[in-house]
């Protein structure tokens, strides 16, 4: 046989070059050979959980559409034929008849796989990659520019054919909503042009290893903790043959830390690209679900939107976009009385009883709702049935569910498919609970494998909280031994526990750090802890790491006031300099205490608003003169709120903030009418409390919506948000104010100080309907 001439390198071999580059592949790891949302992915895949009203999958194959993916390759495990099925059934991505002709979709199923590392191994024998990809997760939210990250790698790759991967990273705040805990990376750079020196996720945000070895023969070197994981990670063809080479690589993290420690040896090298703007999250837990939810719903995943046709691109599906984020589909039944206040999605077919009340929640396609019902943050999926008078507050109920009559079901509860309870249920905190079909499915399971399964309770020791149902349900738990999520976990930190406790508490939390093998090596003050509670020890007798506390629960009294005092010196002078003054000086003074002292951000919010309306008091205590009417109060504090304009910009941005300094002057107004040693002006100060919100707003410091938000709440309620250390300063220790600072509020006490609350919403009357009726002549 005749050899064939060699091709010289001219133009056909530019262009081959260039076809072979110009088509660009995304792998989409749809399993995430984890637990955690576990029992409502016994019958769905996660992939196609429903996020808004649609499958998650959905949002992750529309981001790669948008930024030039030709060809997508969906790797899944569990429930593969469900995402077959749904990939080649969708208008968009199957068949021929697809809207997405420019992109093709190819669904990878293997049963024998159990990490990302098994599924790019398998890849890599099919021999499916051809060049450049980018790899991601099957739950990854996004609407960022891709492109200057991809230009950079493969401008990169022409002269480092070594730089084998570039990982994608979005400059985000410390306290960013979409950071979940398990994402805080710390990443040390080459500044020229970043290449990665270390890489390491710290979960607890208090202690980080750092190898000393990266920073010799190298003068500059950057050590970033202000930047959120993507999870896209651009990579070259190389990638799936050095899974293949070492089986140690079980995530993108095991393959990133291999790479970086033999990189003298290999000569492979990982760069990063940072983003500065976008938006990007992984559903990585329910805490990330909600987050991303909400996210979806205020627009800032924007053009991913329930009003402008996504999912389906179809205007028939297209929902309508009202005030204060409410989506509707066009067929929803309202009754008469039925409100949707705000940050809600109701789907396709829905059916709304009289005097019901919705807000902050998600209410699938087909979902009956009875009459007065309260819907506070929950996500309720396709064909659930809530009958008359029930209270749903920040809960998974999946598709097919029945609640009867008068049933309350508390913050963290998940019910999975067809689950009936009812009427007159209570269902407590975190209580998770499974039908029929799946209790059987599940522990067929375990009884399939040598794992430890679930742990279930019988449905004949839950009468106290299923009510009168006569269906049969169980609760669920994850068994000690179930799979941690690799990709994530840090040791001693378990995540699968830690998820349900992230969605079942409404404060923040934090995670303590591991607890040391030989408690007599630690430090004294770092052995105090909590007793321990019967469920917080598992069977092993071992107790559980980490363990998930309330932030607020920690910070002693003492130290608040502390920091109050500090920080009403800071502000007390600038006032007294009788000039706008530079923030930052007064923000970074602020923010050195907050951190000496470990306060709440909550926390920062109200006392900078408490320091500010005591300000006048302080003054004129100091020049010896008596503020004797209203008119002059509000004069001195109108003086000193100008003043601190910078500051109260800096810190009252998003609506959870303003919501804070609100709360606090509504608390300084209600208590200081009443106490002695703030007379008089404690009760002129309650006389300008409308002029001083007046001001606020005008500024555009206090939002419209919060406002309103606020005098829409029910006083008992807001009331549980006042800071014990603003009621310590009467004397009888009868009083609620020093009872509040035991916890000991009795109902009477709890019932005096919402009368107080009630009967400031009356004086601030007038400019709350001058509020509603601008709002009015705006729709």
């Amino acid at each position: 046989m005749a050899s064939q001439p060699k091709k010289k390198p001219g133009k056909e071999g530019k262009g081959e070059a260039f076809k072979a580059e110009d088509v660009l592949q995304a792998i989409i790891i749809a399993d995430s050979f984890n637990e955690r949302f576990k029992p409502i992915t016994l019958q769905t895949p996660r992939a196609l959980l429903p996020v808004a009203n649609c499958p998650t999958i959905e949002y992750t194959l529309e981001f790669l559409a948008s930024v030039g993916v030709q060809e997508i390759l969906i790797f899944c495990r569990a429930h593969a034929e469900k995402i077959r099925s749904y990939i080649q059934s969708h208008a968009k991505w199957g068949g021929k008849g697809r809207r997405h002709r420019s992109v093709t979709v190819q669904v990878i199923v293997s049963e024998d796989c159990y990490s990302m590392g098994d599924a790019l191994r398998e890849i890599d024998a099919k021999n499916l990659i051809r060049g450049d990809f980018i790899l991601v997760q099957g739950d990854l939210v996004a609407n960022v520019d891709l492109q200057p990250a991809l230009d950079a790698h493969r401008q990169r790759r022409t002269v480092e054919r070594n730089s084998v991967m570039t990982v994608v990273c979005r400059q985000v705040a410390s306290r960013h909503p979409a950071r979940s805990l398990e994402d805080q990376v710390v990443l040390t750079v080459e500044p020229a042009n970043q290449r990665i020196l270390h890489f390491q996720k710290s979960p607890s945000g208090k202690k980080i290893r750092f190898p000393t070895e990266v920073l010799d023969n190298r003068d500059d070197v950057e050590i970033r903790c202000d930047i959120l994981d993507c999870h896209i990670s651009i990579c070259s063809p190389q990638v799936p043959p050095l899974f293949t080479d070492n089986f140690d690589y079980l995530t993108r993290d095991d393959f990133i830390s291999g790479i970086l420690e033999h990189e003298e040896v290999q000569g492979n090298t990982i760069h990063c690209f940072v983003l500065q703007a976008g938006y990007t999250a992984r559903i990585s837990n329910l805490h990330m679900y909600d987050t991303v939810s909400r996210d979806i719903i205020g627009r800032w995943v924007y053009p991913f939107c329930p009003d402008l046709g996504f999912p389906s691109g179809a205007g028939d599906v297209a929902y309508i976009y009202k005030r204060h984020h409410i989506y509707q589909q066009r067929d929803v039944q309202l009754a008469m009385g039925s409100v949707l206040e705000e940050n809600v999605v109701v789907g396709r077919g829905c059916v709304i009883g009289e005097n019901s009340v919705v807000r902050n929640s998600v209410i699938g396609n087909g979902c009956r709702i009875g009459a007065n019902c309260v819907i506070d943050g929950a996500y309720i999926w396709d064909g659930c049935t809530v009958e008359a008078e029930c209270q749903i507050q920040k809960c998974v109920i999946a598709g097919g569910c029945w609640i009867g009559r008068g049933s309350v079901v508390a913050s963290g509860v998940i019910l999975s498919y067809g689950v009936r309870v009812g009427p007159d249920a209570r269902l407590p905190v975190g209580t998770r609970l499974v039908g029929k079909a799946d209790f059987q499915s599940i522990t067929d399971e375990a009884e399939d494998s040598e794992r430890e399964g679930p742990v279930f309770t019988t449905n004949a020791a839950e009468k106290t909280i299923l009510g009168g149902s006569t269906e049969p349900a169980w609760r669920f738990s994850l068994s000690n031994g179930a799979d941690s999520d690799t990709e994530s976990d840090s040791p001693g930190i378990n995540f699968e526990e830690a998820s349900w406790t992230w969605w079942s508490l409404a404060n923040p939390i934090t995670v303590d750090e591991e607890i040391p093998e030989d408690d007599s090596s630690a430090d004294e003050d770092d052995a105090e802890t909590e007793p321990e509670d019967e469920q917080d020890i598992p069977s092993s007798g071992k107790p559980r790491r980490p363990v998930v506390k309330n932030v607020k629960a920690f910070i002693p009294i003492e130290d608040r006031r502390i920091f109050f005092n500090e920080i009403s010196d800071s502000l007390l002078r600038a006032v007294d300099s009788d000039h706008e003054v530079g923030s930052d000086n007064i923000i970074l003074e602020i923010n050195s205490s907050k951190f000496a002292y470990n306060i709440a951000m909550d926390d920062v919010n109200k006392l900078i608003i408490r320091s500010i309306l005591e300000i006048p008091e302080i003054r004129a205590r100091q020049r010896k003169r008596e503020l004797t009417s209203a008119k002059e109060v509000f004069g001195e504090v109108f003086h000193g709120l100008k003043i601190l304009l910078p500051v109260l910009r800096n810190y009252y941005r998003s609506e959870l903030s303003q919501m804070s300094a609100l709360t606090s002057i509504v608390e300084c107004a209600v208590n200081y009418v009443d106490l002695p040693r703030h007379q008089p002006y404690g009760a002129h100060l309650h006389e300008s409390v409308m002029k001083i919100v007046k001001y606020l707003y005008d500024q555009d410091i206090l939002a419209e919506e919060v406002i309103l938000k606020w005098h829409r709440g029910a006083s008992d309620e807001q009331v549980l948000s006042f800071l014990p250390f603003f009621l310590h300063e009467i004397a009888s220790q009868a009083s609620p104010r020093r009872r509040h600072v035991s916890g000991d509020l009795t109902d009477e006490d709890m019932t005096a100080l919402a009368r107080k609350v009630d009967l400031l919403k009356a004086k601030l009357e007038p400019f709350i309907k001058w509020l509603q009726e601008a709002e009015e002549e705006s729709e």
